[in-house]
């Protein structure tokens, strides 16, 4: 049942939806005109096999370039919401990454000494803190992806994670995580290796 009136279907398809999940129906011309326009001789848009020349008076004509931005325009302000969620969860791995690593360098902070009272060099200490941030964004992105390719297909709407995102989704982490081990690795470069002879 469409707008009360009774239609049979013949046949289905998988993933076929023009705003955010909103399923397409397919049906003839006649019958559309009867549901929409009370049977008046209306159509609001008509597909073509290739290009016309020329359009009919009234009638314009458009890419599908064109046409599919027209149907996706609704989905902008979603879009936009999305986009800025998206960088809010950023901005808080980066945080609890960088919380991680500050954490461990000031736990840290007589190790550092000893080793550079042994003669380690600053750069290598840096490094294994470096180290440290790549394997916690690695696991991190590697569990927030598994979750993620899990999830979608139980998603009550269709949810598409292109290869792409999957692919740069390891390397912004260690991006991500490199940039918040800042405030660490500046802990661990003041530490001085006195410190490593003095009191418990």
């Amino acid at each position: 049942m469409i707008g009360g009136r009774p239609f049979t279907i013949v046949g289905r398809l998988n993933n076929s939806t023009a705003l955010g999940g909103v399923p397409n129906v397919y049906m003839t011309l006649r019958d559309a005109q009867a549901l929409v326009f009370s049977g008046q001789p209306i159509a609001m848009a008509i597909a073509t096999r290739g290009v016309p020349t020329t359009a009919p008076p009234g009638l314009q004509v458009v890419s599908r370039a064109t046409a599919l931005d027209d149907l996706q325009r609704p989905l902008q302000q979603p879009r936009s919401a999305v986009a800025a969620i998206a960088l809010l969860l950023w901005a808080i791995a980066a945080t609890i990454v960088g919380s991680v690593i500050y954490l461990s360098a000031l736990e840290r902070v007589r190790d550092f000494a000893v080793s550079k009272a042994v003669g380690v060099r600053t750069q290598d200490i840096l490094a294994g803190l470096a180290l440290q941030a790549v394997i916690v964004s690695l696991a991190a992105a590697a569990v927030g992806a598994t979750i993620a390719v899990f999830l979608a297909p139980r998603f009550p709407m269709l949810v598409q994670i292109p290869r792409t995102a999957l692919l740069l989704l390891p390397a912004i982490a260690v991006l991500i995580g490199l940039a918040a081990t800042l405030f660490g690795l500046r802990r661990a470069v003041s530490v001085q290796p006195a410190l490593a002879f003095g009191g418990p």
